[in-house]
């Protein structure tokens, strides 16, 4: 992988400028395939799931193309792939991108589930002491301000024990 690929592919934030459909071919390109811009170009729902639906549409063809091969004995001709092409309607394109993204989700599922136990021991790992350790440290840091406060009102004259004691005398004993 050169260089300037591998920068791109390791970026997360690298996002492909997406696919803007292209003028109609010239009518006297007699070899152009519209498959490709009806599968991949055209459609809203993402270029990966094109890109998908467009390999297994290609994988048809190869298997179209050798199973004339097979009956024939020779290699399909222009007509016959003109012919072949034009036997992709508009269902079975939907078709294939359907099956596209059933290979996706599939795909999906799979990572998510080879990655699930990662995730978890990742996100569980150290979490009790750590937990432990923050509480320690937060309890630490209220105590200290506790007294400081306290010092501070007992150098302006505020006397808590005295404030406590005559509580303790004052308050009847429960149930008296």
């Amino acid at each position: 992988m050169g260089g300037n690929q591998q920068k791109m592919s390791e970026s997360s934030e690298y996002s492909p400028a997406p696919l803007q459909p292209t003028s109609p071919p010239p009518t006297t390109n007699t070899e152009y395939n519209p498959i490709f811009e009806k599968l991949v170009i055209e459609p809203t729902d993402g270029q990966v799931l094109g890109v998908i639906a467009y390999g297994a549409y290609k994988k048809a063809k190869w298997e179209w193309a050798q199973e004339v091969f097979k009956k024939n004995g020779r290699q399909r001709t222009d007509a016959e792939l003109k012919a072949y092409i034009a036997t992709w309607t508009p269902s079975q394109l939907e078709n294939v991108r359907n099956n596209a993204a059933q290979v996706l989700s599939s795909y999906a599922d799979t990572v998510i589930d080879a990655a699930r136990a990662g995730i978890v021991t990742e996100a569980l790992r150290g979490t009790f002491w750590k937990s432990v350790w923050t509480s320690v440290f937060a309890a630490a840091v209220y105590t200290v301000i506790l007294i400081i406060l306290a010092f501070i009102l007992s150098k302006a004259g505020v006397d808590f024990l005295g404030i406590f004691q005559h509580t303790a005398t004052t308050t009847p004993p429960p149930g008296g």
